[in-house]
């Protein structure tokens, strides 16, 4: 696996992730996920802005934050978007492209809602 994440490296063209929950588990996963050649952290969403901005500095990609209503503007590749709505990087409006959700929060509903969501956009949904 790890051979064929360092292709997806080489040709420019990672898996992108968008994280929900940036608790312990999201924290590490984040991290993780700044480390693993062939993965690229494009978002993290939390209820708590300093949780989402902690984990996305531990990807050790620059980051910025956005606000719902806010298209996704221009920026590096490697910025990773911080928010507090999770549902706002679903929503095509905001410009965000990702190909894997991953959900590490503790709320099983909401975990229920928003995985539903990201399938129907099209997004391949992993639980942390």
């Amino acid at each position: 696996m790890i051979d064929k994440l360092r292709t997806l490296e080489a040709e420019g063209r990672p898996i992108r992730v968008a994280l929900v929950g940036a608790g312990a588990m999201g924290f590490g996963i984040a991290w993780q996920i700044g480390h693993t050649p062939g993965l690229r952290l494009v978002a993290v969403t939390d209820i708590k802005p300093e949780a989402a901005e902690k984990a996305a500095a531990a990807s050790g990609q620059p980051w910025q934050r956005m606000t719902a209503g806010q298209a996704v503007p221009a920026a590096g590749p490697d910025t990773v978007w911080v928010t507090t709505d999770p549902f706002y990087v679903l929503d095509d409006a905001a410009g965000l492209d990702f190909d894997v959700l991953v959900e590490a929060t503790n709320t099983v509903g909401f975990a229920a809602d928003l995985c539903l969501a990201a399938i129907a956009r099209g997004a391949h949904v992993g639980r942390g």
